[in-house]
């Protein structure tokens, strides 16, 4: 019979700790709020089976918060690239129409100067 009594008791104690909320519960509510709470829940270190799940749960929330962060970002670098800097307001500069083209490499109104040297190789229409 006392063995009975020590499996039974065992299995109580499995109950009980089953019954325990886990700290990643938690930190997966609080991660809509302070998302840096999913990250928090994916790395503690809990042994239950619910721990685990909740786990899970928070990086599956971690995972898709970093997708929709980066598809965000890159959506806002296409449709307005002067908020990051990427283009200036200064028009088109590869026209050759204008007679201020600014760009590298080619003589502005047969200018010879070092932005006309390639490789080298003067460009001189002297020559």
């Amino acid at each position: 019979m006392k063995e009975e009594n020590i499996a039974i008791d065992l299995k109580q104690e499995d109950i009980e700790a089953e019954e325990k909320i886990p700290i990643e519960k938690y930190l997966f509510y609080i991660g809509f709020v302070f998302p840096i709470a999913w990250f928090i829940g994916s790395t503690t270190k809990g042994y239950s089976y619910s721990s685990y799940v909740w786990k899970k749960r928070c990086r599956i929330a971690v995972t898709l918060m970093l997708v929709l962060a980066i598809v965000m970002v890159a959506t806002v670098m296409v449709v307005k690239p002067t908020l990051f800097g990427l283009k200036s307001d200064i028009g088109a500069q590869t026209s050759a129409a204008t007679n201020n083209a600014i760009r590298p490499g080619v003589p502005i109104l047969g200018t010879n100067d070092f932005g006309d040297t390639v490789a080298g190789i003067s460009v001189d229409s002297n020559e």
